[in-house]
């Protein structure tokens, strides 16, 4: 899409916006098991990685984990009296598995505009939601629901 239209969209006030987010303790559990353990999905280069990140000389618990990405400071780049020489833990600059998700995508930008905070945990109900309160008529009828998945 064109960045003419992409700002256009984002400043109409008829459109309405969603966001879902993922349960905050399970895409961090997820992140240390798919990127920071090493096991069969992931090469040794991706743990190794992290190990070398954060100084660890083997693959840390996930409570050392948790504890590396709250305390340690991140390569973010800093100015001469930068405020951000001062920040640790999770910020703009952290991985973006483990980044807070409002840092994700500009929502932090656009939270004014988010009409509706949703969870992956129950997008499915959710999204029938969402599209009742806005867009029931123009897609709606196209919603499949399935109870097992809710």
């Amino acid at each position: 899409m064109r960045e003419e239209v992409q700002l256009e969209i984002l400043n109409d006030p008829e459109w309405k916006f969603a966001v879902f987010f993922r349960d905050p303790e399970e895409r961090l559990l997820s992140a240390y098991l798919d990127k920071v353990r090493p096991n069969s999905d992931n090469d040794d280069e991706v743990a190794n990685h992290f190990k070398s990140e954060f100084n660890f000389t083997e693959s840390p618990t996930f409570s050392e984990f948790v504890e590396a990405i709250a305390t340690n400071r991140t390569r973010c780049p800093t100015g001469r009296g930068s405020r951000r020489d001062k920040l640790y833990g999770a910020d703009w600059c952290a991985d973006p598995h483990w980044r807070p998700q409002t840092m994700s995508c500009g929502i932090s930008e656009f939270l004014p505009r988010i009409s509706y905070v949703g969870s992956m945990n129950r997008i499915q109900s959710q999204t029938r939601t969402v599209l009742k309160g806005h867009l029931w008529e123009k897609y709606g009828k196209y919603f499949h629901w399935d109870p097992k998945f809710e």
